[in-house]
């Protein structure tokens, strides 16, 4: 049950309060005392880390968890809370023009502690990456001669992309530029990889061919199993030309399936983990569901907490979504194909692990993408995460 959003009962609001904080590794925490002014005022300013959209803030009392405040809505790296008398014996928390959610503590409830963010990576770290490639990813073009008032996203041709020489030889040759560029931009650190392809389940009653998967996950490897191997570029692209075109039957495919097998693969212990999602097709939701006609079946495995999953397994995610051409998803194309393929970009974007870490097939670069992976020098948080202290003094 979520109680007021701004105030807390307190029996004593005089008494010792603290935070919970990140410490300068990013990797543990400490309770700092909040200090409070002549007013009985407490003020607490955090740093927001990268790729955190909430700023988890637990407030403790004489050491023991009193309630945990959530501050919404972060479109800036500095936060700051003020906790205050409410002249009816509790506190008042203020977050500004921000909205804050008041929660009290739960015991053991993992679910709804925040994530510890990925630490800053050393120089010459070794790479572990994985190329999580949609097998059902398509091409399109609008028709040369569509007819008179169609609409366009009906009246267009397209095709599954794998299947296609040119636009896979195009997708192979993006994707070994990458691997060599983020082991050269790396001083030559090593890099292991692993290639893994998603593409549906398949649907009850549905015996279409052009309906009907051909698998849910592909290893392109002889004896299927999804594994970390030395990179170099003929390995890599013998991998990828083992990879092979699907049907999707409905729109949302296993992803979440695939992010799910990502769980269980033999990460190194010091290696920086990448996983790169390149693709067009979503993958199930609970939370962020795909526009109504786009799911047919009954699916186990949720994007967003498989993501969050692999966030705890210190692997962060990139994503290089396959957009179609303007004229699919303008204004004078198909709404529901519309809707669809918004939702498709906005759980890409999502999924990845910063702004920085989602782009555009027709706008990447693969040199500068590694380059701007390769010199991150910050810790990376996701979701609902701790803030850096940055002051918790008096600053009126």
């Amino acid at each position: 049950m979520e109680p007021d959003a701004h105030s807390h009962d307190s029996s004593d609001p005089g008494e010792d309060l603290q935070a919970l904080v990140l410490e300068s590794d990013a990797r543990t925490t400490r309770l700092v005392d909040l200090c409070a002014d002549a007013r009985g005022w407490r003020r607490l300013t955090l740093k927001r880390l990268p790729g955190a959209d909430v700023v988890q803030v637990p407030i403790y009392r004489r050491g023991q968890p009193l309630c945990r405040c959530e501050i919404l809505e972060c479109d800036s790296d500095r936060v700051q809370l003020v906790i205050r008398p409410d002249g009816n014996g509790g506190l008042q928390l203020d977050g500004g023009s921000r909205r804050i959610r008041l929660l009290r503590p739960v015991e053991r409830a993992r679910n709804e502690q925040a994530l510890l963010p990925l630490p800053v990576p050393g120089s010459q770290t070794p790479w572990d990456v994985v190329l999580l490639i949609d097998g059902t990813a398509r091409w399109y073009e609008p028709r040369k001669d569509p007819q008179p008032g169609a609409t366009i996203g009906i009246e267009a041709v397209s095709g599954l992309l794998l299947a296609d020489p040119k636009r896979r030889a195009h997708l192979e040759s993006l994707l070994l530029a990458f691997a060599e560029a983020l082991q050269s931009e790396s001083g030559g650190a090593p890099l292991r990889f692993a290639v893994l392809a998603f593409g549906d389940h398949h649907i009850p009653g549905i015996n279409a061919l052009s309906l009907r998967p051909d698998y849910d996950l592909q290893v392109p490897t002889p004896d299927g199993e999804l594994r970390l191997r030395p990179f170099d570029k003929d390995a890599l692209r013998s991998a990828l030309a083992g990879l092979k075109p699907t049907p999707g039957g409905d729109f949302v495919d296993a992803l979440g399936d695939a992010l799910h097998r990502c769980l269980d693969l033999d990460w190194a212990a010091d290696a920086r983990r990448l996983l790169v999602l390149f693709g067009d097709s979503p993958g199930y939701s609970l939370l962020h569901p795909i526009a109504p006609g786009g799911d047919a079946i009954t699916r186990r495995h949720d994007v967003d907490l498989h993501a969050d999953a692999l966030h705890r397994h210190q692997v962060e995610i990139l994503c290089i979504y396959n957009s179609p051409p303007a004229e699919i998803c303008g204004p004078a194309s198909d709404s529901r194909a519309r809707k669809l393929i918004v939702n498709t970009k906005q759980q890409y974007e999502r999924l990845a692990s910063t702004s920085e870490h989602f782009v555009d097939t027709a706008v990447c670069d693969a040199t500068a993408l590694a380059t701007r992976l390769v010199r991150r020098r910050g810790p990376l948080a996701r979701g609902t995460a701790l803030g850096y202290l940055l002051s918790s003094a008096d600053e009126q």
